[in-house]
């Protein structure tokens, strides 16, 4: 049976931006841009996209769907990955395929590299998943990578925007 493949935008998406839309390129490239005071320790529902928290959960506990969640948050130490899965076990999402992104990499790099790197680590994804699902919070991007997706790997992709 084939797979479904589901690749979500963390923040912006899944976890709310916790500052202004002009702030929020200098919130990503801070070291503490996910801990008090910018960030509870535990965030309430406020922080949260309740209707993208469902449709990743619904993936998570489907065993015919794979998903991926990625993050422009750049990989500082070992504590930032931690504290984002630890801040998605809050929400009841647990043990996720988690990619942040490298310093000073560009974001269709970033996206790009890690999909087409994701996809070609998988014998025969073109048995192994019959559609992929792309939610990130840019409409140009999410096309560029849709794109790619198809003429690389030839697979139905389905692009989700806010």
């Amino acid at each position: 049976m084939t797979r479904t493949l589901s690749i979500f935008s963390f923040e912006g998406f899944i976890f709310d931006y916790p500052v202004d839309r002009e702030k929020i390129q200098e919130w990503l490239e801070s070291e503490d841009c996910l801990i008090y005071p910018t960030v509870p320790d535990i965030p309430g529902p406020t922080y949260w996209d309740e209707f993208y928290l469902k449709v990743v959960k619904e993936a998570q506990n489907n065993p015919h769907h794979d998903f991926l969640i990625m993050t422009e948050i750049e990989e500082k130490s070992k504590e930032t990955k931690k504290r984002i899965e630890f801040l998605l076990k809050t929400v009841k999402i647990e043990e996720p395929e988690l990619i942040l992104k490298s310093k000073r990499e560009t974001l269709d790099s970033f996206y790009k590299r890690n999909i087409n790197f994701y996809l070609s680590n998988h014998k025969l994804c073109k048995e192994k998943y019959s559609e992929i699902n792309i939610y990130l919070n840019d409409f140009e991007l999410t096309n560029m990578l849709g794109d790619s997706i198809r003429k690389n790997f030839n697979i139905k992709t389905v692009l989700h925007d806010i």
